[in-house]
């Protein structure tokens, strides 16, 4: 009686498990769909910040700032090599390192300049967009 009961069960989970693995996979590709749409949203916003205030964003002395900027890209490291290329991850290196620099920069230098204190908002907003896709993927 209990092998006919395995028995039925192995067969009854080997019918259900392609439906099972589809769901799984189903709702992880949505997980990671929208992590990704995410970041694209930030890299676009990035970009327009770029056009916007290129004379903040390449201004030397922030530049010289950024360079001796220590960023933690273990996350952006850490992501599967099927979901980025070495040049997208590369890509999002720079701009978070660039949006945490900034922040930093107009932190210390930048207090009295309201131009610099919405590109700081702006920055906080989309690094915190920026750092819980990539924490998801």
């Amino acid at each position: 009686m209990k092998k006919l009961v395995l028995a039925l069960g192995g067969i009854a989970l080997g019918a259900c498990s392609g439906k099972i693995y589809q769901g799984i996979k189903n709702t992880w590709n949505e997980f990671i769909f929208k992590d990704l749409i995410t970041l694209r949203k930030v890299i676009k916003q990035y970009e327009e910040m770029e056009k916007i205030y290129p004379s903040y964003l390449n201004d030397p002395k922030f530049l010289e700032f950024k360079k001796a900027y220590k960023y933690d890209a273990e996350e952006i490291n850490n992501i599967n090599r099927y979901l980025f290329s070495d040049l997208k991850k590369e890509k999002l290196i720079q701009i978070g390192t660039t949006m945490e620099a900034f922040i930093e920069y107009g932190d210390k230098y930048l207090k009295d300049d309201g131009t610099a204190s919405k590109i700081i908002l702006s920055f906080i907003y989309m690094k915190f967009n920026f750092n819980i896709a990539l924490l998801q993927l």
